[in-house]
């Protein structure tokens, strides 16, 4: 299944381009947030990796480095 992860970083921004973007590529489940990416303590996040199974794949990450690596050593 493809999942999709959408983020902003305030409350009054705006993920629906993402969220669009993400159902355009394929995603059938896409997770959302409201978080700055400074924090590590992101739910949605950790619901989404909790979830993740063999053969997933994931849209949305691009924007910051630091949550692919926490993506890659939590699958590790």
């Amino acid at each position: 299944m493809r999942i999709g992860y959408a983020r902003v970083s305030t409350q009054d921004q705006d993920n629906a381009a993402q969220i669009t973007a993400l159902s355009a590529a394929g995603c059938g489940r896409i997770f959302e947030e409201k978080a700055s990416a400074g924090r590590w303590d992101r739910p949605e996040l950790n619901r989404l990796l909790d979830q993740l199974r063999k053969d997933d794949v994931l849209g949305g990450f691009a924007k910051q480095i630091k949550t692919l690596v926490l993506i890659g050593v939590t699958l590790v």
